[in-house]
């Protein structure tokens, strides 16, 4: 994800990048966030944020940056 997020920053583009696959992830995400902690597993939940916080970042950036693609 990290590479992803830095393909669209460096290049102001999302070729390549979908607004669906993310925000399924991203809803994937939001959905580990209330799973993990109810399970009580600590490790997963904060990996879980992680990942989520990373999925925000990319879903702005391809909000952001369609326009700018040809």
């Amino acid at each position: 994800m990290a590479l992803s997020i830095a393909d669209i920053y460096r290049k102001k583009a999302v070729a390549g990048h979908t607004l669906t696959t993310t925000g399924f992830f991203l809803s994937w995400g939001f959905w580990n966030l209330y799973y993990f902690p109810a399970l009580g597993q600590w490790w997963s939940t904060i990996g879980a944020y992680g990942m989520c916080a990373a999925n925000v970042v990319l879903t702005g950036f391809i909000i952001k940056y369609r326009k700018a693609t040809p």
